[in-house]
């Protein structure tokens, strides 16, 4: 597995760590540079970004992102996989009046609002030519095309219920609501979260002390505990990422078998990615 750290980098502080000629510019301000996690560069931006922080008042780099490639034979042994929804977009249920039971929601981390009504959606947002995607509120839709094949196959596990569009009462025959049936798995250690890759959140600010939320991002592949999977193929972490903060809610980690994944690759599914769980 190659790990890789997509930095959007300060370009004016740029230099104190990379060569001019690296990265890609990206107007004037920025300069994004992708970095192996095993570059000895990168255990430098931690404490390179603090000490800018520190003395100067200015950022070292404005964004991440995370990229794990697997060989083919990594991808062939692998029996679960974490799916990241990439196709993201608004506005979410709970705006366009969705009901939640908020009545055991809680108060520190935002998690715990309970489903009671079909998901409503705007039909006109949902992006166009994709067959899986997720509202900002962590709200999962596909396709009919995708829903007919996932009956036809018999996956395991999971839900489907007809969205409801937002200009009237009646259930999309184009957009079904996906959700997990099952219980739950724990997500262990060496499992990462935190705030960003050189940030652990050591204080805990994005920690719930009730136990529901583990950290504000996943920083690291998916470690979940021996005997924990299920026959299912698709279920959620019971720990949850993230925080409340408006509309966006603390969610599960989304894992899928190999059988959901070879049907994604069957529908030529777009707008998500893969990682392989550890187990």
């Amino acid at each position: 597995m190659l790990e890789q750290c997509e930095l959007r980098v300060n370009a004016s502080q740029a230099h104190l760590l990379f060569d001019p000629s690296e990265g890609k510019p990206c107007g004037e301000l920025v300069r994004i540079i992708r970095l192996s996690t095993t570059d000895p560069r990168y255990a430098k931006v931690g404490a390179l970004r603090d000490r800018l922080e520190r003395e100067q008042g200015i950022s070292f780099f404005y964004g991440w992102s995370m990229e794990r490639t697997y060989s083919k034979l990594e991808i062939e042994e692998a029996s679960f996989f974490h799916l990241s929804i990439t196709t993201a977009f608004e506005p979410t249920g709970e705006e366009c009046g969705t009901l939640y039971n908020m009545s055991a929601v809680c108060p520190m981390c935002g998690a715990g609002r309970k489903l009671i009504s079909p998901l409503r959606l705007d039909a006109s947002r949902i992006p166009k030519g994709k067959d899986i995607a997720i509202t900002i509120g962590s709200e999962m839709i596909v396709s009919r095309r995708l829903a007919d094949l996932i009956r036809e196959t018999g996956l395991r596990g999971l839900d489907l219920q007809p969205v409801v569009v937002v200009k009237g009462k009646q259930p999309s025959s184009e957009w079904f609501h996906l959700t997990a049936s099952s219980d739950g798995v724990d997500v262990v250690p060496p499992t990462r979260f935190g705030i960003d890759p050189f940030d652990d959140d050591e204080k805990g600010l994005y920690r719930c002390p009730q136990g529901h939320v583990s950290g504000l991002n996943l920083l690291s592949e998916v470690h979940v505990k021996t005997g924990a999977r299920e026959i299912n193929d698709l279920f959620f972490s019971r720990q949850l990422v993230g925080w409340r903060v408006g509309v966006l809610v603390p969610h599960p980690i989304l894992f899928v078998s190999k059988r959901f994944v070879n049907l994604l690759n069957e529908c030529g599914t777009k707008g998500y990615k893969l990682e392989a769980i550890r187990v």
